[in-house]
């Protein structure tokens, strides 16, 4: 999967002076342009499930999502590590993900939970809007992307930013491709740019740090969770503790 060593040291510099550094030719393309064919083909067959979801449960199936609202359009498709589905696609992920804990220590000692993605942004109306990343107020997030398309074939507008230490905006997109790997300080503003283009769009991959919210707390489970199924549920328990007694 990594084809070349990359000193952690040198990026984390770049990093802390600017907010962003870019390994150039790191990943294998053969292999990334095998992930990519298998996403343009989940976007096209696969059921869309929910809307784009920001705060996953413990336990939760794999699913393709999307969202069009004011704060972004796209697609988006979850893997989680309980479920042994796209194993190439977390390997991939899982070998820069240790990349990342050797840029950046403090996420490999962090108790937070972490789960792939991708993100599919359609030619003439994927975006996301400006915002910052964070898990809680002493947990930096320091996130990585790994890009499935190129800016110029697959669109020719638009696409990722960051605002960089010095107030500048920057279109990363210009900057990176097929093969190279982002890190970036999740502190610093970035999103995408309304996507342009007659092309297949703005693809991406990436493993996101989170804290994983148990079952009985998501609001998205227990609406799924029918009065019927859930008075029985509760019945069965009473009938239990009366059994116990």
């Amino acid at each position: 999967m990594i084809i070349r060593e990359v000193e952690p040291y040198q990026l984390r510099k770049l990093i802390d002076q600017s907010g962003y550094a870019i390994a150039k030719n790191i990943l294998d393309v053969k292999i990334l342009n095998d992930i990519r064919s298998t996403i343009l083909s989940e976007i096209e067959t696969s059921k869309i499930s929910d809307s784009v979801v920001w705060s996953p449960y413990i336990g939760e199936n794999n699913k393709l999502t999307y969202s069009n609202d004011e704060f972004q359009c796209m697609y988006r498709g979850y893997v989680f590590p309980w479920n042994n589905e796209n194993k190439l696609f977390n390997n991939v992920l899982s070998e820069v993900d240790t990349l990342r804990n050797l840029v950046f220590p403090e996420m490999g000692h962090a108790t937070i939970g972490k789960y792939s993605t991708y993100s599919v942004y359609r030619n003439n109306e994927g975006f996301l809007k400006g915002h910052k990343d964070s898990i809680s107020s002493d947990v930096s997030v320091f996130q990585f992307i790994v890009p499935l398309s190129d800016k110029g074939s697959d669109f020719e507008e638009g696409g990722l930013y960051i605002i960089d230490s010095t107030g500048e905006k920057i279109n990363i997109d210009e900057k990176i491709g097929l093969g190279d790997i982002l890190f970036f300080d999740g502190r610093y503003e970035h999103g995408v740019d309304l996507v342009k283009g007659s092309g297949v769009g703005r693809i991406q991959m990436f493993s996101i740090p989170t804290n994983f919210i148990r079952p009985e707390d998501s609001p998205r489970l227990l609406d799924q969770i029918s009065t019927r199924k859930f008075l029985r549920h509760k019945i069965r328990n009473l009938r239990n503790r009366w059994k116990r007694k």
